[in-house]
């Protein structure tokens, strides 16, 4: 997290000082004309200085461009160049207040504008270069080393008495845009600190939110599903009652066949398809009670592993009919699995909707399949439910068993399955895990199978 807080403290330094060199770039542009022209009366070096002049027009001109390009796109390479820049600035820069400097000998009105000039450049460099430390510190000292050297040469070798002095006033200069830099820098890099700190404040506030009211959805869509729950178990229990009333007249009817010897074919076909519309019911009011009874403890029983995998199904079979997925289901081991036939019903189900949910939106055919295949292992059978959709990301699948975790939309979804089935099959002394061992996303559900060896024995 400090390192991630320099990056982007880093980063808004160089925003701004790409935001502050335009206006350096114009008043650069401005001052390589002028003195072109003025050039400061120079007679054996106006040339060298003219052509100083136009290394930083250009130089400029390409530094106020490049800062408008990395204000927008911060690129490194839009960087590199406005670092480029600025080099060329002080080289020029360097080039025309040391030849000035040396053929005015230090003396005159036009060598004090060539001061005013170096004064209101290192100046306006503080401010325009202070968020660069290996920018500011390298333009300083291109300026002013000349200018003292050349403070030191002219009384060494000419005796102008001014060059102590002028060498002495460059260095005090230099010293105090030190302390300058030092101070303004601290100010900057304390006022970035506070606002990244307050960005990612509200960063994380936001996502507080977002996860709060993400959560209340689930938990509002949680109970509704609760209260479904109860609702179906009442529903369950007055239509089976009138469901038994119904299957017993029919029953009755049969019987009634049998005796009195009726053989009509109309009849007995229309009892048949009465019976069999009375099962189709039953499974449905059976799914009822499994979903009414989820929550409830229940002991666990030795049950065949094809009741429990019928069973769900029977839950799934319509909804994958209509919606065109191919269900493929590899043959089912003749075992019995020690365990709540409901709560494995239950995270089979769930197993099986989460592929249904993640072929949504795919429209190759090919890839619109859910297989259910089985691993036997010791005493202990595998369950791997698998689909043809897209596979779990990486930064998702170390959150997947996480309650109220989910990727479906609010209203669509409660994170609760996974966390759910989790528990039921650890409370089974199994358990549940995605494999990525696999080509496609893979769930295994890992239950232990009964002492009876075989569904028949």
């Amino acid at each position: 997290m400090p390192h991630q807080k320099e990056q982007k403290i880093l980063a808004l330094l160089r925003e701004e000082l790409a935001k502050r060199s335009t206006g350096a770039a114009l008043a650069y542009i401005t001052l390589a004309i002028v003195i072109f022209f003025y050039h400061f009366k120079l007679v054996f070096w106006a040339p060298y200085v003219q052509a100083a002049c136009v290394l930083m027009f250009i130089g400029a001109l390409t530094r106020l461009i490049a800062s408008r390009i990395y204000v927008k796109r911060q690129e490194k390479k839009i960087w590199t160049l406005l670092k480029a820049t600025i080099w060329v600035n002080a080289i020029a820069w360097t080039i025309i207040f040391s030849l000035a400097s040396y053929e005015l000998k230090n003396e005159g009105l036009h060598f004090a504008v060539l001061v005013t000039i170096m004064a209101a450049c290192q100046s306006g460099s503080l401010v325009t270069l202070s968020n660069s430390k290996s920018l500011y510190l390298p333009f300083m000292v291109a300026c002013l080393i000349p200018l003292m050297s050349t403070a030191l040469y002219q009384y060494f070798a000419h005796g102008a008495e001014s060059g102590p002095y002028l060498f002495t006033c460059y260095a005090v200069f230099f010293v105090y845009q030190m302390i300058q830099f030092r101070t303004v820098r601290a100010l900057q890099t304390d006022r970035l600190g506070n606002q990244v700190d307050l960005e990612n404040s509200l960063h994380e506030l936001k996502m507080s939110q977002d996860a709060f009211v993400e959560q209340t959805a689930n938990i509002f869509h949680a109970s509704k599903i609760s209260a479904l729950g109860e609702m179906a178990g009442g529903l369950s229990h007055e239509v089976n009652n009138s469901l038994m009333t119904i299957m017993g007249s029919v029953q009755q009817l049969e019987r009634y066949f049998a005796r009195d010897g009726v053989d009509n074919p109309d009849y007995i076909r229309k009892v048949k398809n009465s019976k069999d519309a009375i099962d189709q019911i039953k499974t449905v009011i059976d799914g009822l009670r499994f979903f009414s009874q989820q929550g409830e403890e229940a002991e666990k029983v030795d049950r065949p592993l094809e009741e429990i995998i019928q069973r769900t199904l029977n839950f799934i079979n319509e909804m994958i009919k209509a919606n065109e997925i191919t269900m493929i289901v590899s043959p089912i081991p003749p075992i019995m699995v020690h365990c709540n036939p409901m709560q494995i019903t239950q995270i089979l189900f769930y197993l099986t909707k989460n592929a249904f949910d993640a072929l949504e939106g795919v429209e190759d055919p090919m890839k619109r399949w859910i297989r259910i295949s089985f691993t036997e292992r010791d005493m202990d059978v595998e369950i791997r439910v698998m689909n043809g959709g897209p596979q779990i990301s990486q930064d998702v699948k170390s959150r997947l068993f996480q309650p109220f975790f989910t990727t479906k939309k609010v209203g669509k979804g409660t994170g609760l399955s996974l966390s759910i089935s989790k528990g039921i099959a650890l409370a089974h002394k199994g358990d549940i895990y995605l494999e990525d061992s696999h080509d496609c996303t893979t769930f295994a559900l890992k239950i232990p199978s009964s002492p009876l060896v075989t569904a028949h024995a």
